[in-house]
């Protein structure tokens, strides 16, 4: 039995461009993932024999000289510790280009680097005394056929474990390169196991005896990337695999859709998103409805930054004019009767509560019109 870890998409170098003054502070942190991921790994009780780096290490193919010296020191140390190492190029990271970091540094670089473009005979690897036959590629512009789905997938007949490393796209044949593959040809191939890189949310699929599984993103690359903050470790076994999804790290983006029709004024907008405070977070807050006050998001925004490492306000609301609700509670439809109906609700109330229900669901309401009537436009 081995213990693997299964890591992808990593992204190093990936610079938030948006954060201005603080892009640079922000990637620093950020590539540092591997160092930190160091002293996990050597932790004596994790016991990893085995770590499949699957595509998209670096953000570029050609990442700066520091940045791949250092993960190259970190590779290193995963080495010396005993442990086999396993780097396969990405899409993002590609091998194509004769400037390529695994090009430029392929002859240093720490464990087994993967290099042939074309399916082929399996790497044969024996580690704490099993057989573990590994079948992998690196795409290659010009080489890797990737018009169609990778085939044939090559099995030897040995006793072990059968494990592939693909970075690509699983089930879908993408215009761009990320090399279609098929979960019916590699369960076909029966591997016991197939690591997969390209898409940035964990994923798993069983087809026969074959587990193929994505790592994920352990990182987040903006509001509309965010990672999963977990690691996947993967216990292997000739004919049986179990995969374990590990919480690491928080994640530090998160978006939130906020309702501002539920708030009376500015300053209760503004407490609400200051409750979520956190030097560390990166917060989109998408503003969605109607309210009664003026907004100003752009000032809002900047009043409250303080509070978060980075806050960006969207303001998706709907504006309500000035005599709308009397205009439109005097209409013969169903929207004048909603009025009409919420406005009697809140003069038949017997508390502040009862009536600060009623005025909430007549303004959601009113939104709810306004954004119908937007769509239709």
């Amino acid at each position: 039995m081995l213990r693997c870890l299964h890591l992808a998409d990593l992204h190093l170098g990936w610079s938030a461009a948006w954060l201005g003054s603080r892009a640079a502070a922000y990637a620093g942190q950020r590539d540092k993932i591997l160092e930190r991921l160091t002293a996990w790994i050597l932790a004596p009780e994790q016991q990893l024999d085995l770590i499949l780096i699957v595509g998209d290490l670096f953000e570029t193919h050609r990442p700066n000289n520091v940045l791949v010296e250092s993960v190259m020191a970190e590779l290193k140390a995963w080495v010396d510790a005993g442990i086999t190492v396993v780097t396969v190029p990405g899409n993002h990271d590609e091998i194509t280009y004769h400037d390529s970091v695994y090009q430029r540094y392929g002859e240093r670089w720490p464990g087994i680097l993967v290099t042939n473009p074309q399916p082929g005979p399996p790497q044969e690897l024996t580690i704490r005394g099993e057989r573990l036959y590994l079948y992998s590629l690196a795409y290659t512009g010009g080489l890797t056929n990737a018009a169609d789905y990778l085939q044939p997938y090559p099995r030897v007949a040995g006793q072990g474990i059968h494990v592939g490393a693909f970075h690509g796209s699983l089930d879908w044949q993408t215009n761009e390169r990320g090399l279609p593959l098929s979960s019916q040809l590699l369960a076909e191939a029966g591997y016991d196991y197939v690591a997969l890189g390209h898409f940035h949310s964990p994923q798993q699929k069983q087809s026969g005896q074959t587990t193929m599984a994505y790592a994920g993103a352990i990182a987040s690359k903006g509001y509309n990337d965010i990672g999963c903050g977990q690691l996947t470790l993967v216990t292997l076994q000739p004919g049986a695999v179990s995969v374990d999804r590990v919480p690491w790290q928080n994640v530090n983006h998160q978006v939130i859709q906020v309702d501002i029709s539920q708030f009376a004024d500015m300053e209760e907008l503004a407490a609400s998103i200051v409750s979520l405070a956190d030097p560390e977070l990166l917060l989109q807050v998408e503003l969605q409805g109607a309210a009664h006050f003026l907004l100003d998001a752009e000032a809002l925004s900047g009043r409250l930054a303080r509070y978060f490492y980075h806050l960006e306000l969207v303001d998706a609301t709907v504006h309500l004019a000035a005599g709308l609700q009397e205009r439109w509670a005097q209409e013969q439809t169903i929207r004048g009767l909603f009025v009409r109906r919420m406005q009697e609700q809140a003069q038949r109330a017997s508390t502040e509560r009862e009536n600060k229900v009623a005025d909430l669901a007549l303004r959601r309401g009113l939104a709810a019109f306004l954004q119908g009537a937007r769509q239709n436009e």
